[in-house]
């Protein structure tokens, strides 16, 4: 009896063995096949070393000196190494892991990233439409050359397709501040919850984003000691990025905060000043700012106030 039994645990262990062999080599024929189909839309993608390893139950794939270059030659990432992980029984659920330093560079301008802890996660479906995502960071600081750091403390975000209506996606994302080098009162307690309308379900194997259609905007909220300033509100986005719609933002103790800023001696701050007690009479006055910002027909406005053109979304 003990023979049978060491015998099937032995079989066993083999036949997972094969298992887990079989699927490291069709991970790996994957990535190959998708590496070449990008290279032949035009990106450039060299890294030194790719090794599969996690036996008996995952396959961590651990891509070593990435460096990945868009068509256009506008986006340009590189990294020491690049991993991303899953349980062999869990394929729709994957784990990326970024080292503390890598850069981007956006249009000639480089973006060197630093940070503790960067990793996400995306669970997809096994037709490849994604159904949720999280990203997160201990600390994010992110350098543009010749240009002031910009540190994030624990930044967060999740994604998470809506039930029933697979072109809704709710956004929710936060840090516990957001400052740059030297900054004396950063900004902290940021949030922002939404929700995204879009003309096509998010897919891991999209070629082109898909473009919003609305957004329903349930808050969006920073401080900036002493003031704290809030949005919410709907908005449409046509087919060239311009918005249609209205958010309400109010603004606590914003005189305070312009008083700290040197809001009161001339200069652009003062107009800004001038521009926010007219807007706040709108409002009734006071230190608490509650007004509506409009947006139509290209145009922005605050009750009768007309503050011109509205910006538009880049859409892709």
């Amino acid at each position: 009896m003990l023979k049978k039994l060491i015998l099937v645990i032995v079989l066993a262990a083999l036949g997972w063995s094969a298992f887990w062999y079989w699927q490291a080599q069709a991970l790996r024929s994957e990535i190959d096949r998708a590496v070449v189909q990008a290279r032949a839309e035009g990106w450039q993608i060299a890294y030194e070393d790719l090794g599969i390893r996690g036996f008996p139950n995952r396959l961590d794939v651990t891509l070593q000196a990435v460096d990945v270059t868009s068509p256009d030659g506008g986006l340009r990432w590189q990294a020491p190494f690049f991993q991303v992980f899953q349980l062999t029984y869990k394929p729709g659920h994957v784990i990326a892991v970024w080292p503390d330093a890598h850069a981007v560079t956006v249009d000639g301008i480089r973006y060197a990233v630093d940070g503790a802890g960067q990793r996400a996660s995306l669970v997809f479906t096994a037709a490849g439409r994604i159904l949720r995502a999280n990203a997160e960071a201990q600390s994010l600081t992110v350098a543009p050359e010749d240009a002031s750091p910009v540190t994030l403390d624990q930044p967060r975000a999740a994604l998470e397709v809506l039930e029933g209506d697979e072109l809704a996606y709710r956004l929710a994302a936060g840090a516990a501040s957001l400052g740059t080098t030297g900054q004396e009162t950063p900004a902290t307690d940021l949030r922002l919850d939404l929700t995204a309308h879009l003309d096509a379900p998010l897919r891991i194997d999209q070629r082109r984003p898909p473009r919003p259609n609305r957004f329903e905007i349930r808050t969006i909220r920073q401080t900036l000691d002493p003031m704290t300033v809030q949005i919410n509100g709907d908005v449409d986005v046509d087919g060239s990025g311009r918005l249609d719609g209205a958010l309400d933002l109010r603004a606590e103790d914003w005189r305070a905060y312009l008083d700290t800023q040197g809001a009161d001696g001339g200069g652009p701050e003062e107009a800004v000043r001038g521009l926010l007690e007219m807007v706040s009479l709108v409002s009734g006055g006071g230190d608490t700012l509650d007004l509506t910002l409009r947006f139509d027909d290209g145009q922005m406005s605050v009750g009768l106030i007309p503050l011109g053109p509205a910006p538009r979304l880049r859409l892709p």
